[in-house]
């Protein structure tokens, strides 16, 4: 029989399926990427050594002189915690990555986050972990400053085999001016931030005390120094204990609300409840790379060198600095440095 031939028009006729195929590979992908938010996954599910090799140059990397050489490795981790955008967050992530730091970033939201193209594409190009769905389940008020470290204790207790060093940082006030991980946070032990400034010279944290504890422990740690509870962190195990101590309390419950978990962390290390659990751990100051800026920088004049980056008041460059927001020249600096818009 003869063969018979397909039109020039047949031939030429495109296939609707492959079309379809087309379409979903133009569309469905990028659509792909917003899904994980509520699906509670990570974008990178399996970690080794080669994904965390230097980022390579794009749009997102700063432009500073960094203040250490990059140290950190895939088993060391910062934990950030948000459940809205700001140019602030972009900072704290793109200057953390721009350090040459190999650390895993992990980066905690809630359901009702909404990640925009460029934010999604930051993440990528920036090796982020988005862990999604991170909301209240308890009936309470939504309180991110406390709701954080049950997720972050969730996390950890999942990936604790493949961390050694972790990091606990507030997302939405810290800028990275190198790799977090040297000396400044141990493997064998925590770090506490001591803002040089007793709890009494506070109005707000003498505060915070008195209305977790009452006024005789208020009166009782009043001389101490205050910790921030904002950066916090060192070795993973010793971490795990420290989340679980802070939840197990009752002032984890009579006392949840917005900034709580600054006084329940000063009480437990200050009363020594920290020690009587095994936790070891240091306390550090404004010299020691981890810069609190409302605290360590005297009568509101930061000192700021030739690469615009904040240095102590005895020269060294801290390699992460803490609520540098309440300094407009700080603030306008790292803005500039990451390519991104100031707005006061």
């Amino acid at each position: 029989m003869k063969k018979i031939e397909k039109s020039e028009k047949e031939q030429t006729k495109i296939n609707p399926f492959l079309i379809g195929m087309i379409f979903l590979i133009i569309f469905a992908i990028p659509f792909s990427y917003i899904q994980f938010w509520n699906d509670n996954i990570n974008i990178h599910q399996e970690i080794n050594e080669t994904d965390y090799k230097l980022v390579e140059p794009n749009e997102f990397i700063c432009n500073f002189t960094l203040s250490v050489h990059p140290s950190s490795t895939p088993r060391d981790v910062v934990i950030f915690y948000t459940n809205i955008i700001t140019n602030r967050l972009f900072l704290a992530i793109q200057s953390l990555r721009s350090t040459g730091a190999k650390c895993r970033i992990v980066l905690l939201v809630s359901s009702d986050f909404q990640p925009t193209q460029k934010f999604i594409k930051m993440c990528e190009l920036l090796k982020v972990e988005i862990v999604g769905n991170c909301d209240e389940t308890k009936g309470r008020n939504f309180v991110p400053h406390m709701l954080r470290y049950e997720y972050e204790l969730e996390w950890l207790k999942k990936h604790s085999n493949e961390i050694s060093r972790v990091f606990h940082s507030d997302s939405l006030d810290v800028f990275f001016q190198g790799d977090p991980f040297t000396e400044s946070i141990p493997s064998d032990s925590l770090v506490f931030v001591i803002e040089p400034h007793c709890i009494k010279m506070c109005g707000w944290n003498l505060a915070w005390i008195e209305e977790c504890y009452g006024k005789q422990i208020q009166h009782q740690m009043e001389n101490h120094f205050i910790i921030c509870s904002g950066s916090m962190g060192g070795n993973v195990n010793y971490y795990i204990k420290l989340l679980e101590l802070m939840l197990s309390q009752k002032e984890w419950e009579t006392c949840y609300s917005p900034s709580k978990d600054q006084p329940i962390v000063n009480y437990l290390v200050w009363n020594g409840f920290v020690d009587e659990i095994g936790i070891k751990y240091k306390l550090t100051g404004c010299e020691n790379g981890l810069f609190t800026a409302q605290w360590c920088i005297i009568n509101s004049k930061p000192v700021i060198n030739n690469n615009s980056l904040v240095t102590t008041e005895y020269g060294s460059i801290p390699s992460f600095v803490h609520q540098y927001n309440r300094f407009p020249e700080i603030d306008r600096n790292y803005h500039q440095m990451c390519g991104i818009e100031y707005q006061q």
